[in-house]
């Protein structure tokens, strides 16, 4: 759980209270970014729990696959292009190794990918 608490420090906690409103936002605009912001939350929550794992299969792997396949197509519209490229690479990446390599390749992947997360908003 711990871990989890850390995330929620580098990712942001998923709701939308600590964005600043622009100057003429659009209510249309904002709830697009606020579900940016779940995405990107739920994305890096995933990412660390799977990461946790020996291995990755199953409905653990097509969960994981899924929240990476939302991110990588929203990241760029929010000003996040590299953590849109390693969301699809590791979507793509992770699908032909092995459950035990997935989970591997998170693990080295994860601190990367949390540095990213954190720096968009």
């Amino acid at each position: 759980m711990e871990r989890i608490d850390s995330v929620e420090d580098e990712c942001g906690n998923g709701d939308c209270g600590g964005v600043p409103d622009e100057p003429g936002a659009t209510p249309g605009r904002d709830s697009i970014h606020a579900a940016f912001l779940r995405c990107k939350h739920d994305a890096c929550l995933a990412v660390e729990m799977a990461a946790e794992q020996e291995a990755l299969d199953g409905a653990a792997w097509l969960a994981l696959k899924q929240r990476l396949n939302q991110l990588a197509g929203t990241a760029g519209y929010f000003g996040a292009p590299e953590l849109g490229l390693l969301a699809r690479d590791l979507e793509h990446g992770l699908d032909i190794l092995s459950p035990r390599g997935r989970a591997r390749r998170l693990r080295n992947a994860r601190t990367e990918f949390l540095k990213l997360a954190a720096r968009c908003a």
